[in-house]
Order: C-alpha cells, then structure tokens, then sequence
C-alpha cells in the first residue's frame, strides 16, 4: 500500500485520517447521548 494518494486510489495516510474522523465523529455522537 502506498503512504501517499495516486490517481488509482487513496493513499495510506488519507485512508488512515478518514477512519480516525469517522471514529471520532461516532464517539462524540454517543458521548453526547450518554451525557443528556
């Protein structure tokens, strides 16, 4: 897998972030139904 972005597909760096944001976006979602 290559660590940058080329024409055919994205890179490592790119798929890691979009994960890591995914992540991040489910937890505050349910930590913000935990806390009300």
């Amino acid at each position: 897998m290559q660590l940058r972005n080329s024409q055919q597909r994205y890179g490592l760096v790119a798929i890691v972030l979009h994960w890591l944001v995914a992540l991040a976006v489910i937890g505050l979602a349910i930590l913000g139904l935990w806390m009300t």
